[in-house]
């Protein structure tokens, strides 16, 4: 009797260990192309997620549901003992389909309040636009020092918009569908 306890024991905690190994084996999405510029007054981050939309995701926002990529964009100088924070970020792109007018809207909010808004006729060009951030300012060219070392860290969210408590409770059958990356970064030495 003892045998067949510790057998179904050892059979399940098998089973639990290897559903954990497939999720945690499972592709991650990544942060593509993350590049820092700068102009007379500001530092830019561009940076690009790769094409990580599942076909339930597209299928969502055909029906008329949106879905979101969040970026949070951290910008740091590097010191000895412990990096300082100089800027925080969060830029917010959200993909919606207009039944009346047959286009693709994606909204980019930056720390809540909306800085663009473009309309696409297909879902590919949409699809490009929402998983990338362009031109996002994150620091004046006053606060950098010649010579110190910076780095930008970047990690996204990309899932279903949940604007209301009326839509969770519409939208619970459908699966958890949220992804997120873990943080990439780009170090930098401000010389100019």
């Amino acid at each position: 009797m003892k045998v067949q306890k510790t057998m179904r024991f050892m059979a399940i905690c098998t089973i639990i260990f290897s559903i954990f190994f497939m999720v945690s084996c499972k592709e991650q999405e990544q942060i593509k192309e993350i590049m820092v510029m700068d102009d007379a007054n500001n530092l830019f981050v561009y940076a690009r997620l790769q094409d990580s939309l599942k076909e339930e995701m597209i299928k969502l926002v055909r029906v008329g549901v949106p879905i979101h990529c969040v970026f949070y964009v951290d910008f740091y100088k590097e010191k000895p003992y412990r990096d300082v924070r100089l800027s925080q970020k969060v830029i917010r792109n959200v993909m919606k389909y207009d039944n009346v007018k047959k286009n693709i809207s994606v909204t980019t909010l930056l720390n809540g309040q909306e800085i663009e808004m473009a309309e696409f006729h297909d879902i590919d060009s949409a699809k490009i636009f929402m998983l990338e951030i362009n031109s996002i300012p994150i620091t004046t060219i006053q606060s950098l020092d010649k010579q110190e070392k910076y780095y930008v860290a970047i990690k996204a969210k990309t899932g279903r918009e949940q604007s209301s408590l009326l839509s969770r409770y519409i939208m619970i059958f459908i699966p958890f569908m949220e992804e997120q990356t873990s943080w990439h970064r780009k170090a930098f030495i401000w010389k100019n």
